[in-house]
């Protein structure tokens, strides 16, 4: 937080979407995407199409930090044999960990030597980052998962 209140940038606005989701245990994933929307220049050749489109796609141009809460059970620790990780692709960009138990503070997160940052979706942990940038995924789960995102815009 203290490094947004920092940047030049516009406030948040409240969220539009929430999703609430669950994966079950039969190795449900979700493949490799960013939560925001580029819309490239050449689009725009489509003519009035790239205008409805572009319209039809504005929350989720919008999006400028995506934050998730996971709702497991905190007394369980997540192994990597439950699966269910969610790995980011940072290519530069930050993500934070906080813990919604009481602890004080909040740590960045550090990507492995690939790039990728794996994340355990722990119970009570609550995971930001940017809707633009961060490029990720949900690997298949092997215990039932439960994950509340909501989307900040700009």
């Amino acid at each position: 937080a203290k490094e947004l209140e920092d940047e030049e940038f516009a406030p948040f606005l409240v969220p539009v979407w929430t999703q609430l989701a669950m994966y079950s245990e039969g190795g449900g994933f979700y493949r490799w995407h960013a939560d925001g929307l580029n819309f490239p220049a050449t689009y725009w050749l489509m003519g009035p199409a790239a205008l409805y489109l572009w319209l039809r796609w504005g929350a989720i141009r919008r999006r400028a930090l995506t934050a998730i809460v996971y709702l497991n059970t905190p007394d369980r620790p997540w192994g990597p044999e439950d699966g269910g990780t969610l790995r980011c692709r940072l290519d530069g960009a930050k993500a934070w960990h906080l813990r919604v138990d009481g602890s004080a503070g909040a740590m960045e997160l550090v990507p492995a030597a690939d790039g990728v940052l794996d994340v355990r979706p722990q119970g009570g942990r609550l995971v930001l980052f940017d809707s633009q940038r961060v490029e990720h995924e949900v690997a298949p789960t092997f215990r039932q998962r439960w994950a509340l995102t909501s989307w900040l815009h700009r």
